[in-house]
């Protein structure tokens, strides 16, 4: 079995400037204003970007998308996967994927509730990190001696548990991801979603400001 910690990371090579560029040139479409910035200023396209945020003119970001890679356990993507809207998944299937190998099914630890995972842990005092590990270690367990029945991966699997890892491939436009952060950044969500967004809009505003700084100084400061 193997433990790890949930991450997100942005995917290809992303331009955010020439985004920018196109989000501009959409805005502009809606008012035929087309001419008011051929000298190409930044000043002005980040101007025009705020303003339509700002009033809620947000379909001209539609035009704008990351892609990204999600890794945390089924619980979390079972919450992900419900945004739907200017979202498109590609996400790893327990069904043709075969955990059977030599080093078993992959965990997420839960960091928000046990610390940063260390392999050699003691339970002095973390009761709790031996009772999780046991019942990681049960489900697996069953889990292969299905396979070794001669069962397939899609009927082996039902063992496996919510904290198993999975991987998705996401992409989405701005304006869904800005729904996204709201909804998952804010306290209410849980623990595990609200780390991973806002990681994630840590990334994305790094990559293409403007669109994301109201709510980088929101939920991150």
């Amino acid at each position: 079995m193997k433990v790890i910690e949930q991450s997100v990371e942005l995917m290809g090579d992303i331009d955010g400037e020439e985004i920018l560029w196109k989000i501009e040139a959409a805005a502009r479409n809606c008012y035929k204003s087309e001419g008011r910035n051929e000298e190409r200023s930044v000043e002005k396209r980040n101007a025009l970007i705020r303003h339509a945020v700002q009033r809620g003119h947000t379909s001209v970001l539609e035009h704008g998308v990351l892609s990204f890679r999600v890794i945390c356990d089924r619980g979390v993507s079972h919450e992900w996967v419900r945004h739907r809207i200017g979202w498109s998944y590609s996400q790893e299937s327990t069904r043709y994927c075969n955990y059977g190998h030599a080093e078993g099914i992959t965990v997420i630890w839960p960091t928000h509730k046990l610390g940063p995972y260390v392999r050699d842990f003691t339970s002095e005092g973390y009761p709790d990190r031996c009772i999780w590990m046991d019942a990681m270690r049960s489900m697996e367990k069953y889990y292969l001696q299905l396979l070794e029945l001669g069962w397939k991966p899609e009927d082996a699997r039902d063992p496996l548990g919510i904290a198993l890892k999975t991987e998705i491939v996401c992409t989405a436009n701005i304006v869904a991801l800005r729904h996204f952060f709201k909804m998952r950044c804010a306290p209410g969500a849980h623990p595990k979603i609200r780390s991973l967004a806002g990681e994630l809009l840590y990334k994305a505003s790094g990559k293409i400001p403007i669109v994301f700084d109201d709510l980088r100084e929101k939920f991150i400061g």
